[in-house]
């Protein structure tokens, strides 16, 4: 959201809270037999531009609402495409490193930050078996900085 845009939306929140105050006190004050006290122009006057404010504001919100709404659309599908194409990088790494797929299930639940006991947990298999095919995921990375990329590129993504 741009600056100005920000300036706005937080202006007419104040315009609108303005508003609520005035109709609620003097709904308040007429539920109490009182009238309010005249400080300027025509009472009608003053409610005509507060309803008009209201209006305002609420033209601005329907808007803004609709914008938020379709960004958000458009970031969501952004982001499945991120995840689709990481998916892809991720099983192209797997298959030049020539991982079973015990090793992929594990490299991946690595990535995605499990424990051994963890993994082994979700797996249904020993801790013994995590660590055993763990070592050849690690032996066959081309570099120890291989799997630290692939884990940065799945919080990006």
């Amino acid at each position: 959201m741009t600056d100005r845009r920000h300036l706005i939306l937080w202006g007419l929140f104040g315009l609108q809270a303005f508003c609520a105050v005035f109709f609620a006190s003097d709904t308040v004050l007429g539920l109490m037999g009182l009238d309010a006290p005249q400080v300027g122009p025509d009472s009608d006057t003053i409610e005509y531009l507060v309803s008009a404010a209201l209006v305002l504001g609420l033209v601005f919100t329907s808007a803004e609402l609709r914008h938020v709404t379709l960004r958000n659309r458009r970031l969501t599908q952004q982001l499945q495409v991120a995840s689709g194409a990481f998916a892809d990088l991720l099983q192209r790494q797997f298959e030049e490193w020539s991982l079973t797929q015990a090793e992929r299930d594990i490299a991946i639940l690595s990535i995605k930050g499990f424990s051994q006991a963890k993994m082994a947990a979700l797996r249904q298999t020993k801790e013994d078996a995590i660590r055993h095919n763990a070592p050849p995921f690690i032996a066959r990375r081309a570099s120890p900085a291989a799997f630290n990329y692939l884990a940065s590129l799945s919080r990006i993504c």
